[in-house]
């Protein structure tokens, strides 16, 4: 028997379209690319796309990770050590994850020292008021 099902990647398109209404289109390069896999940009690319349309304003460097369902719920995702070292090599203040990595992800500060804050969320909206009150602290 063969079984054929979507890629992660391609599912996560999908999440972030309709999500957004299907208004995708500057996130559609992105989306394109074969040379990505898993579902763990969904969250970055939702919140990119909503920068880009002016829906919210962002003056900050964040690091995110998170896959999203189609009704913006952030579900937890792999490889979070190698995001959050990534993160702090990019010297980003902040990461955005799922509420579901925090534990790992607070193992993985602890062991590896990094200075970075975790910010966990649990749906997209969540992140959205992050971000929101972290630029408006800023001003």
């Amino acid at each position: 028997m063969l079984g054929l099902k979507k890629d992660d990647f391609a599912i996560t398109g999908e999440n972030v379209s309709e999500y957004l209404g299907g208004d995708t289109a500057v996130i559609d390069d992105f989306l394109q690319r074969e040379d990505i896999d898993g579902n763990s940009a969904g969250l970055g690319l939702a919140l990119s796309a909503l920068v880009n349309k002016l829906e919210i304003t962002n003056n900050l460097d964040f690091g995110v990770t998170g896959a999203i369902n189609p009704s913006g719920e952030v579900l937890e995702v792999g490889g979070i050590k190698g995001k959050l070292i990534s993160s702090e090599e990019s010297e980003f203040p902040y990461v955005i994850l799922p509420s579901t990595n925090m534990e790992e992800a607070v193992e993985v500060k602890e062991e590896q020292g990094l200075n970075i804050e975790l910010i966990p969320v649990i749906h997209i909206d969540e992140a959205i008021r992050v971000i929101k009150d972290l630029n408006n602290k800023k001003k």
